[in-house]
């Protein structure tokens, strides 16, 4: 079963405190979080995505602008990088959450053609 809104997973904890180390406060990315996890419940019946993919979507609403903690420009591949740095996660997290940070703005790239 997929969590609630303001219920939190022990990574998503561990998450919340790398992010706010990095960029001093999360309110942004926790309110991102919340709005991303609100419209994955209310579209559920259409992408018919299983909970594991609404916390990954949550995970990765948490770390999108990471890299901000090196400024604005080229802040989605910083952030990707600094992402794929995180021993706390698996290196499938890690993964996963670099591709979805790095690409959280603009279009993805053709499959095979990423950067991450």
């Amino acid at each position: 079963m997929a969590m609630r809104i303001g219920e939190s997973s022990d990574k998503e904890m561990m998450l919340r405190e790398w992010v706010r180390r990095k960029l001093g406060s999360i309110d942004h990315e926790v309110r991102v979080a919340k709005v991303a996890r609100m419209l994955f419940g209310l579209t559920r019946r259409w992408h018919g995505l299983a909970a594991s993919e609404e916390n990954l979507l949550g995970l990765a609403a948490l770390v999108h602008d990471v890299g901000r903690a090196f400024g604005d420009d080229n802040h989605a591949r910083v952030g990707a990088k600094m992402v794929l740095e995180n021993e706390r996660l698996t290196a499938t997290e890690r993964r996963r959450l670099a591709f979805l940070t790095q690409y959280h703005r603009g279009r993805v790239p053709e499959a095979g053609k990423e950067g991450v």
